[in-house]
């Protein structure tokens, strides 16, 4: 077997998410930023990060990425966590799961409130992802 090239799961996860959260007609989904860093002064956001994992098997790698829902009320961050949630967990075309690279999604912690200190509102998941690679 010739190596394995695995792209930038947590790049593709952000632009995947901010594609899928713009196509929803739903207000909670509405003008929500996907990053990989907090965004001052946005105050409805989703931040993917990176989170280990237990590693590649042939052409498909296990990534942990955790995934931080923040909105401006309590019922705003629980709508879009859910929102978030059914697009990660779901199968096919118009979640993440597509295959195009993600082949697998799991919840493996969460959603679980965060108490920051602040006025605003977080939740915190933690998903299983898996993704297909390329051979060299």
């Amino acid at each position: 077997m010739t190596g394995v090239l695995y792209g930038d799961i947590v790049a593709t996860s952000i632009s995947k998410l901010q594609g899928l959260l713009d196509a929803r007609q739903e207000a909670y989904a509405a003008d929500v930023k996907v990053s990989n860093k907090v965004i001052a002064g946005v105050a409805r956001m989703v931040t993917i990060e990176y989170a280990g994992g237990p590693g590649d098997t042939d052409t498909l790698d296990d990534t942990f990425e955790a995934v931080n829902v923040y909105g401006t009320d309590e019922a705003d961050c629980n709508d879009l966590t859910r929102m978030v949630r059914a697009l990660y967990t779901g199968r096919g075309v118009g979640t993440m799961c597509d295959g195009l690279p993600i082949t697998h999604t799991a919840l493996n912690t969460g959603a679980s409130p965060i108490l920051n200190g602040t006025s605003s509102y977080q939740f915190r998941m933690v998903f299983q992802v898996q993704h297909r690679g390329v051979n060299l």
